[in-house]
């Protein structure tokens, strides 16, 4: 507890409370970035559908990288090669676009399961 001991008048120690008041007001309203991508997040996956495939006008663009890890088996014989590896796909999903300006994010990360 705060204990102000002053020369000023009952009225403006009074005023000096209620400020203080409105500011810790304002300042617990303020929203963290947490908070305000969790907002966005949830407002672009509301009615989205992941199995919907996202086809713009002009088509949809996707790059495609392909990492090998390592051979596991070249059969000439066959003509076959069996590697271990992983591939990323990248897409822009038109469904999922906001202004950053507006929102004040400029990058959001989901989670595979969302």
């Amino acid at each position: 507890m705060v204990v102000f001991q002053s020369s000023l008048g009952r009225r403006a120690l009074s005023t000096v409370v209620v400020l203080l008041v409105v500011v810790q007001g304002v300042l617990s309203q303020e929203r963290t970035r947490t908070e305000i991508e969790t907002e966005l997040g949830n407002r672009l996956l509301s009615g989205y559908s992941s199995g919907a495939l996202p086809v713009p006008e002009g088509g949809l663009q996707v790059e495609v990288q392909v990492a090998l890890g390592q051979f596991v088996a070249i059969n000439t014989a066959l003509e076959t090669v069996e590697f271990q590896g992983w591939w990323r796909l990248y897409w822009n999903d038109p469904r999922l676009s906001w202004d950053p300006e507006v929102e004040g994010v400029g990058a959001i990360s989901f989670k595979t399961s969302q």
